[in-house]
């Protein structure tokens, strides 16, 4: 049985066996760099998706509060005073017209009647 033995022990020893050895080992370092850079690139993902749920969650949160304005009483006695012109009881309104009675804005009557260059130099320049 000593013969055995030692063909199993030069068997091991043998130049092949350490190769086979050598290539299996740095085809698992292979696969667990690549695992580790898969693995890397999911973790940064997941980063990014929480980021985006916790903007996702403000922006929800200032939506229900600009809902809860839109339905408050206050907004909407706003809207009707503006769009509607509406007041409440005991309330004087007020309007306020030019000189001449126009309705018009002085501003606007200049720029309809100059023209396009100077249009363009009052817009840029004031």
């Amino acid at each position: 049985m000593q013969p055995q033995r030692g063909k199993v022990q030069s068997f091991f020893y043998s130049k092949n066996f350490i190769f086979a050895c050598v290539i299996l080992i740095c085809l698992m370092v292979f696969a667990l760099s690549k695992e580790y850079s898969r693995q890397s690139k999911v973790n940064e993902k997941i980063g990014e998706l929480k980021q985006e749920a916790q903007d996702l969650e403000e922006s929800n949160f200032k939506l229900a509060h600009l809902i809860g304005y839109l339905k408050s009483d206050e907004y909407v006695e706003l809207e009707a005073r503006k769009t509607l012109g509406y007041k409440k009881p005991g309330e004087k309104v007020v309007v306020i017209k030019n000189i001449n009675g126009d309705t018009e804005v002085r501003g606007v009557q200049d720029r309809k009647n100059s023209s396009n260059l100077k249009k363009w130099f009052t817009y840029f320049f004031q």
